[in-house]
C-alpha cells in the first residue's frame, strides 16, 4: 500500500542520488597537492603595483592558474567561516548532514525499507526530506551568505592576482 501518488512516484523513481558521490578521493588529493605552498603565496617581496591595465590582465591572467587550487581553498575557507558564524544555517547544515547519513545507514544497499504500515523507497524519502528542507534551506539566508562569500573572494582573489609578480622562474620561461 503505497501513500504516495504515482505521479510523485514516477518522478521520484527518475533522481539519481548516488551520481552526486561522483568524485573519487585520490583526484581530491592530487588537486590538493598541487596547491603552492604558503611561503611562494604569500611572498611579500614579488608584489608589486602593476605599471599598467594591461600588466595587470596579464599578472591576473597568470595567476588565476599559477594558484588556481589556492584560491579555491581561500574561497572554501571563507565559506566555512560565513557558515559557522551564521548559527541557523550552520545547524540547518549539520541536521540535513546528518539526516542524511543516517538514511543511508538505515537503508544500506537496500532500495526499499518496510516499515510495519508502508514500504518506502529510498528516492521518496529523499526527496521528501528535499521538499521539507528547501523553504527551511532560504529561511536562513543562505544568499546573502554566498553573496558575500562571492564578493570578498573575488576582491581578495583579483587584488592578490594582480599585485603578485611571476614567479622568477616563469619570467624565464616565456623569453627563452
Amino acid at each position: 500500500m503505497s501513500f504516495v501518488p504515482a505521479q510523485f512516484n514516477s518522478f521520484t523513481n527518475s533522481i539519481d542520488f548516488d551520481m552526486l558521490n561522483t568524485e573519487s578521493s585520490t583526484s581530491l588529493l592530487s588537486k590538493f597537492k598541487s596547491m603552492k605552498k604558503p611561503n611562494d603565496f604569500f611572498d611579500f617581496s614579488r608584489m608589486t603595483k602593476p605599471n599598467g591595465l594591461i600588466d595587470a590582465q596579464q599578472r591576473i591572467t597568470f595567476n588565476l592558474s599559477y594558484f588556481q587550487y589556492n584560491y579555491i581553498a581561500l574561497a572554501c575557507v571563507l565559506f566555512m567561516y560565513s557558515v559557522v558564524t551564521n548559527l541557523g544555517f550552520f545547524s540547518f547544515v549539520v541536521a540535513e548532514g546528518a539526516l542524511i547519513y543516517l538514511i543511508e545507514k538505515k537503508f544500506g544497499h537496500a532500495e526499499e525499507i518496510d516499515l510495519k504500515v508502508f514500504q518506502i523507497h529510498r528516492n521518496i524519502w529523499l526527496t521528501i526530506i528535499l521538499v521539507i528542507n528547501i523553504p527551511l534551506f532560504f529561511f536562513y539566508c543562505p544568499l546573502s551568505t554566498v553573496v558575500w562569500v562571492a564578493i570578498l573572494s573575488a576582491v581578495i582573489v583579483g587584488v592578490h592576482a594582480s599585485m603578485m609578480d611571476k614567479p622568477v622562474e616563469a619570467a624565464y620561461s616565456n623569453a627563452v
